[in-house]
């Protein structure tokens, strides 16, 4: 089978272990790869503090040294509006700066390899790897536009950092140029 389709498979056996027999309130995903080697876990709680507050559903993690998960990216503006493969990558590096106070980026799909649910939101979705014709899709991408149809909020939350992997960020600076500076 194709890479995304297991994976949706798997992450959809999770979240419903997580939110049928479990049962939270709250829920964390995370990539178990690399982009966590200099994770601060406390931005998780601060993540759920957002959550908490009513303001988003769904908090994902930024990236250093820019912005890589651009496959499960779609924004709310000219940034990604859609799926790269379609949209193209060309001039779309960006740099979502992490200093203290910097607000939270509202997007209608992120990941970055850590995201932070409101259990709540996420029922009655699912992760999904293939598109209708068959083709590979980032499997958050369904999930989370599911979630913001029923009326959910999604963001990155600057401080919440991961280490892009260098192959990610060699493919974004080939692929899209250099990232406008601040």
């Amino acid at each position: 089978g194709k890479r995304t389709a297991r994976l949706a498979q798997a992450r959809n056996a999770l979240l419903s272990l997580a939110l049928d027999e479990v049962g939270c309130d709250f829920l964390v995903v995370v990539d178990m790869d690399n982009v966590l080697d200099t994770f601060d876990a406390s931005s998780v709680q601060s993540s759920l503090d957002i959550l908490r507050g009513g303001q988003f559903d769904v908090v994902g993690a930024n990236s250093e040294p820019l912005y890589y998960d651009m496959w499960a990216l779609r924004t709310v503006d000219d940034w990604m509006p859609g799926d790269y493969h379609d949209v193209g990558l060309r001039n779309r590096a960006k740099v979502i700066p992490s200093k203290s106070g910097q607000p939270p980026v509202e997007v209608r799909s992120c990941f970055g390899g850590v995201a932070v649910y409101r259990a709540a939101a996420l029922r009655g979705c699912a992760y999904r790897g293939l598109d209708e014709r068959g083709r590979e899709i980032c499997e958050h991408v369904p999930l989370h536009l599911c979630m913001v149809e029923r009326g959910a909020r999604t963001a990155i939350k600057p401080q919440m950092v991961v280490i892009a992997p260098p192959e990610h960020v060699a493919t974004v600076l080939k692929q899209c140029g250099s990232p406008p500076q601040e």
